[in-house]
């Protein structure tokens, strides 16, 4: 968890994060947006990779309602999971360092893009790039090396 050392701000994590219309509510994240446009510029297939949360089964509905009303024209597909390591692609784009690990241990090869937060600021790994919104350049040049290595 982002605050599992201090648990009173994962406590307020929680209630707020459980409220309806929280996921749905959600604005666009630039960064992350930059990425896609790069991945759709180079032609990879994209799909939103998402993880449901286990006791808020509403946030399963509204992720679902937001990449529908924000991406459609841009994704082939929506998954939801429990862990995100499970799941196969060339590239991740992701901001929670965990997450990444998991699926960066069953595929040594490919690249995780990581949207920086101040919560991944010390986090490394030789097939992780974290856009600070500086080093698009860097992003869409191992997204290429993968692309063509695929």
């Amino acid at each position: 968890m982002l605050y599992a050392d201090t648990p009173y701000l994962e406590a307020r994590r929680q209630v707020i994060t459980s409220q309806v219309g929280w996921w749905l509510k959600l604005e666009k994240f630039q960064l992350g947006w930059d990425v896609l446009e790069v991945a759709k510029e180079i032609g990879y297939t994209i799909a939103v990779l998402t993880k449901g949360p286990s006791t808020k089964h509403a946030a399963w509905a509204e992720k679902i309602e937001w990449c529908n009303r924000h991406l459609a024209g841009y994704v082939d597909g929506v998954t939801i999971t429990h862990d995100k390591g499970l799941v196969y692609g060339a590239v991740l784009v992701d901001d929670y360092p965990e997450y990444i690990q998991k699926w960066l241990e069953h595929r040594p090869r490919d690249l995780a893009i990581m949207p920086a937060h101040d919560h991944n600021a010390g986090f490394t790994h030789p097939n992780v790039v974290r856009y600070d919104g500086t080093n698009i350049y860097e992003v869409e040049t191992r997204m290429l090396v993968r692309f063509n290595e695929a």
